[in-house]
């Protein structure tokens, strides 16, 4: 596992640094990625849920101090984790599986949300914040399909429900 771990770190630096190094520093690029990587392995221990909301909050605290546009990096960060975490839960059929649909209709979102006439403001953080909600959604799956963490499930419920609050609050 920490193999495997290292090999996402690897590869979710090179795409994010691939994607973001004409518009930002490299060096604090990689830190920012750095800082994820830790704070997602350290508060990880209390749960999936746990992590994503830690990396979420360390996002926004990381944007917000370094005058960057959180929706961008929101956006490149939510179709990374819904394509590792299909690959993460491979054996898993339905789990997987849901999760490959959540990254195809993210991907769709990527190309057609400035489209959308109820989306007017055409901001930026749309996708990542489609990728919050699904994943809140998965987490309420998983706990019925399982039968297990009904924790999981109520996070995901007020992260699915926040995050459609702040989409609606931005569609203007």
């Amino acid at each position: 596992m920490p193999v495997f771990l290292g090999a996402i770190f690897i590869i979710i630096s090179f795409v994010l640094w691939r994607e973001f190094k004409d518009q930002y520093d490299s060096e604090e690029i990689f830190t920012f990625v750095c800082l994820l990587a830790v704070v997602g392995v350290s508060v990880g221990k209390l749960g999936l849920v746990m992590a994503v909301l830690g990396m979420i909050a360390t996002l926004v605290a990381w944007c917000y101090k370094m005058k960057w546009n959180w929706g961008e990096w929101l956006d490149a960060l939510g179709l990374q984790a819904f394509f590792w975490l299909a690959v993460a839960h491979f054996r898993q059929i339905p789990i997987a599986g849901f999760f490959v649909l959540g990254y195809i209709i993210l991907l769709i979102f990527k190309h057609y949300y400035r489209t959308f006439s109820w989306y007017r403001s055409g901001k930026q953080g749309f996708v990542g914040l489609w990728a919050v909600t699904l994943f809140g959604m998965s987490q309420i799956v998983i706990a019925f399909l399982t039968h297990a963490n009904v924790y999981s499930a109520i996070l995901g419920g007020w992260m699915l429900v926040a995050s459609q609050v702040i989409l609606w609050l931005r569609k203007k």
